[in-house]
């Protein structure tokens, strides 16, 4: 249903709804509606925006049907998958698709990539349906993804980019750490142990440290509100939306 408002439903300047259980409730409706509604264009003022996500949503199998279905998606994937290609280790295209290969998708260099393609071939697709937003944004390699959907970074550009950086963060030391504590930056700063430093200030008593895992594990601060999250990428690296 979604889909057919989106491509196929004529876009009326004025649109009017009724709730009814049956025909003649509808036409009843209908016939009130016609003599009682004051004529009133359909509100088009609002904007949108596209919000890409960073890591972690990457799932095996990922874009298989939508390449089946659609081919626009299908040529962007196909053309993102052959670049990625020259600076992987293993074709994308098998790390997605081949289950056996599958356990790959957790290494950060395959995430990223795997992230980027499906996410500008989505964009593609929303595009060739008429789908156009005011804003793009992304949160970590999602950054990447709106960069390049807005225009800003070229494709080649952009994949060198995706590939340099699932590369540097896979090339960390082993044993990253991220937590959340219930305490003010103040309190944090003056406890902070060699190895671990403030990542994130989200509010006046949420605080976000990485580093070393088990000195940040141990923070002061910490809470039954307070959670540490271990790092598939080496040294745990906080990246904020834009």
């Amino acid at each position: 249903m979604a889909f057919t408002h989106a491509t196929a439903r004529t876009a009326l300047p004025h649109r009017a709804a009724v709730a009814t259980d049956d025909r003649a409730g509808t036409l009843s409706a209908l016939d009130a509606l016609a003599e009682t509604a004051a004529s009133r264009p359909a509100d088009s003022a609002g904007r949108s925006t596209l919000l890409f996500t960073g890591q972690g949503a990457q799932r095996s199998g990922m874009g298989r049907e939508l390449c089946e279905a659609f081919p626009v998606f299908a040529d962007s994937f196909n053309a993102l998958c052959d670049r990625f290609d020259a600076h992987l280790e293993h074709p994308l295209r098998s790390v997605l698709w081949d289950t056996a290969a599958s356990a790959l998708l957790d290494r950060t260099d395959f995430a990223q990539t795997a992230l980027f393609t499906f996410e500008v071939s989505a964009f593609r697709l929303l595009e060739s349906w008429g789908v156009r937003p005011d804003f793009l944004a992304g949160h970590s390699i999602g950054e990447a993804a709106a960069a390049h959907a807005a225009g800003i970074l070229s494709e080649r550009d952009a994949v060198e980019l995706v590939a340099a950086r699932g590369r540097l963060m896979r090339e960390l030391p082993t044993g990253g750490a991220m937590v959340t504590l219930d305490a003010t930056e103040v309190e944090v700063t003056r406890e902070l142990t060699d190895g671990t430093a403030i990542a994130a200030v989200n509010g006046p008593r949420a605080v976000v440290v990485s580093g070393v895992e088990e000195p940040s594990s141990r923070s002061p601060g910490a809470s039954p509100r307070s959670g540490a999250v271990r790092s598939g990428c080496g040294s745990a690296m906080p990246s904020t939306p834009r």
